[in-house]
């Protein structure tokens, strides 16, 4: 094995899968990975590490509890497990490492706790405000501020959607992200929203909500070194790219298709990421199993799909950039499979599959150590 490490969550007997819990991956020669030790835990579908301690922290989904762990030969859990959102299904720790982020898909909650110097999560989370669909507003279609000063909107015709009002619905808070100026930006996949957070003492304090066009299901997203945000929709197979604007306002500046061949009807996109300099995105659309790379040009606001191909398993629900190697992590077919890009940064054939039973997240070990 090499000194490369990686980690990965997985659904368990509570979700009805196979999976153990978390896994310990090491890197062969060639790239591919393989089993270096497991660690019981109930469906810790998603997995984040501390940015600068070797600390990971899991989502356990179906228990509704987010726990930290020592990322040593195997994770060896530290501190009591906190009660989190309903179907909590992902995690952001701030880049000072002071903040982890919880996302509900359950409830729609955005919850904050705070990480002590050794990363362990202090006490549980302040309650936040309820999440309100910007879709069943008086206005629909633009920006709603939620705080003090006049609202502003934008406009999304550019997505070819019309937001009609919706019927009541559920809230589905699904992934955060660390803005450049230290809000955070979550997804809201059932409420079509994307709410942005400032910090507080206590946590963290809605800002503002920008309404995406109703039924696209904003799922995943990404900063870009350019400051433009990427936003993929696992209902509509698009990606929303936003720019900062005026007043630290924020707005569409451009939507484009997230496949090359386009979406077939039993797709939903799942997660997405960028190349280090930014020149390329990847996609994985789950059902038709692709894993999409797109090229982005003019300053990380023009994105061109340029090729679909096979991700190499059933449901690629995750995967993880590692240099010239995508380690995807399929669901379905219980495995990670590893494919290395080409010279166009495109993925191809399989290297490797790390057997794995129901991987939901794949994750770079914050601090390599040989295994």
């Amino acid at each position: 094995m090499s000194d490369s490490r990686f980690w990965v969550g997985s659904y368990t007997a509570d979700a009805q899968a196979p999976g153990v819990g978390i896994t310990a991956l090491g890197s062969r020669p060639d790239g591919s990975l393989a089993g270096a030790g497991e660690t019981p835990a109930d469906s810790p579908s998603f997995l984040t590490a501390h940015p600068t301690l070797p600390v990971i922290y899991a989502a356990l989904e179906h228990s509704g509890l987010v726990q930290a762990y020592h990322a040593r030969a195997r994770a060896v859990r530290f501190g009591p497990a906190r009660a989190s959102a309903a179907s909590v299904c992902h995690l952001t720790v701030t880049a000072d490492g002071a903040l982890l982020v919880a996302t509900g898909y359950g409830d729609g909650r955005v919850l904050a706790y705070p990480l002590g110097p050794d990363g362990a999560i202090l006490a549980d989370a302040a309650e936040p405000p309820a999440s309100i669909d910007p879709h069943r507003s008086p206005f629909t279609g633009g920006e709603l501020t939620g705080g003090p000063g006049p609202s502003s909107f934008t406009d999304l015709s550019l997505a070819s959607h019309v937001a009609e009002a919706a019927p009541a619905r559920d809230s589905h808070a699904h992934a955060s992200v660390e803005l450049p100026d230290g809000r955070i930006l979550t997804t809201d996949l059932g409420h079509d929203a994307l709410r942005f957070w400032r910090r507080t003492g206590s946590g963290l304090a809605l800002d503002r909500t920008l309404a995406l066009p109703l039924g696209v299901g904003p799922r995943h997203l990404i900063t870009h070194p350019s400051g433009h945000v990427h936003v993929v929709t696992e209902r509509s197979i698009e990606i929303f790219t936003l720019a900062p604007a005026d007043a630290g306002n924020w707005r569409v500046v451009a939507a484009a298709p997230a496949t090359a061949d386009g979406a077939e009807e039993r797709d939903a996109a799942a997660e997405i990421s960028r190349s280090a300099a930014g020149d390329r995105l990847y996609v994985g659309v789950r059902g038709s199993d692709r894993i999409v790379t797109l090229d982005v040009s003019g300053n990380g606001q023009t994105l061109r799909p340029i090729a679909d191909t096979e991700s190499g398993g059933r449901w690629p629900r995750h995967h993880l950039l590692a240099g010239d190697l995508l380690h995807v992590a399929h669901e379905h077919s219980h495995a990670i499979t590893t494919l290395r890009l080409d010279a166009r940064g495109v993925p191809g054939r399989p290297i490797g599959i790390a057997e794995i039973g129901a991987p939901t997240c794949i994750l770079a070990d914050p601090v390599a150590t040989p295994v």
